[in-house]
């Protein structure tokens, strides 16, 4: 595969990424509009993170098995889907938004990965910065998806889907007339093959599981935070996700310029400052010093992440690293549908736990992250 089309790979998975990030930030916000229910609200980060682990290991057995056609597949039923949702939306059926918001997650994932997959099988020997590369890209997407997002579907509502629809649809004839992903030789999820996630250390499995504890939850509830605590608009709300993205790639712009080991000796000074992000939103007596401290935050987590991703992938044969992210992936998102899970259910049942606790269970987290992490950074993944 030439420069061109790992380039094109790349410039693709941007584009589903954007649609993926308008979804997420807006749908719930446009649910939690509606209903003023933190169940509805949500639910919908949990249907999410059930159909990642789905598309992951699904995508990853159809991509070995038929890759000339999954893509196909994927673009069409996203197409159904889209127009499903509108009108679902548009007769304010909630309860079958559910399942199609999961299917709809599903499919949307499962073609990003499909594109990830083909990308992750050309690293370089300076992955870190690979990843940084086309995380530049994705994280702009997401970055102007997650500042749009809430303000497109409280304005447009129900009709950003026939937006969506017509992507789909000039996504699906550019496939059919330049295949997205070719045939490559990957290996799947399977008992037999399995055995080979034995090799990475415990400590590096832990800290993916526990990292899906994080961040998703601290971008998840910013935006209630916001709204109840602060009395926060629309617009601040967008300004919340917009300040995200642009801190997120600012992170990783500071990883293309970094060494690895450059990186590693100053993990204790990098926690300070992501540590500090964290206690300045929860002591923040207004929206901008909430702002500043989600600010601080995303800019700095990008370091531990990319690393650790980055160190995981090379320990594996390219053609075991897209069976190695569904592995990945999926240790993440149960560690963020087991929190929210939790999270979700004390704020419905719970008269002691509210809102306001979310912030500093994330802070105790981001500890217990730091810990694992310097013994892995100690031991070292060569």
């Amino acid at each position: 595969m030439n420069i061109s089309r790992v380039s094109t790979l790349v410039y693709l998975d941007t584009m589903i990424v954007f649609i993926g990030a308008l979804v997420w930030t807006g749908l719930p916000l446009y649910f939690f509009e509606m209903t003023g229910s933190y169940f509805y609200a949500g639910s919908m980060y949990l249907i999410g993170g059930f159909s990642f682990i789905l598309s992951n290991i699904v995508s990853n057995y159809l991509f070995k098995v038929f890759s000339r056609y999954t893509a196909k597949f994927f673009v069409t039923t996203l197409s159904i889907l889209t127009l499903a949702s509108f009108f679902a939306l548009n007769n304010q059926l909630f309860n079958l938004m559910f399942f199609l918001m999961l299917a709809f997650q599903f499919f949307i994932n499962g073609l990003s990965f499909i594109l990830e997959s083909g990308f992750n099988m050309f690293l370089s020997n300076q992955p870190h910065k690979d990843i940084a590369y086309r995380n530049m890209f994705l994280l702009s997407a997401k970055t102007i998806g997650f500042f749009s997002g809430p303000i497109l579907f409280i304005f447009f509502g129900s009709e950003m889907y026939l937006v969506f629809l017509l992507f789909f649809i000039g996504l699906l004839v550019y496939e059919y007339l330049y295949p997205i992903v070719a045939q490559l030789k990957i290996e799947s999820i399977s008992f037999a093959n399995v055995e080979i996630f034995k090799k990475v250390p415990k400590s590096y499995l832990c800290i993916m599981f526990i990292d899906g504890m994080f961040l998703p939850v601290v971008m998840n509830y910013s935006f209630i935070i916001l709204k109840e605590t602060f009395s926060a608009s629309d617009l601040t709300v967008s300004l919340f996700w917009l300040i995200g993205g642009v801190s997120v790639l600012l992170g990783n712009l500071l990883i293309r310029r970094m060494d690895i080991q450059k990186i590693h000796s100053k993990v204790y000074l990098i926690t300070i400052y992501l540590m500090f992000g964290l206690i300045l939103m929860i002591l923040a007596p207004n929206s901008s010093l909430f702002l500043i401290g989600f600010f601080i935050l995303t800019l700095i987590n990008p370091l531990f992440m990319s690393l650790i991703k980055a160190s995981f992938l090379v320990v594996f044969d390219p053609h075991y690293r897209s069976m190695a992210l569904a592995g990945m992936n999926t240790l993440n998102q149960l560690g963020t549908i087991l929190i929210i899970t939790v999270i979700t259910f004390m704020l419905e049942s719970s008269k002691i736990f509210n809102i306001s606790y979310i912030i500093p269970l994330c802070l105790c987290i981001g500890i217990i992250r730091f810990l694992i992490l310097k013994n892995i950074l100690k031991r070292g993944i060569q």
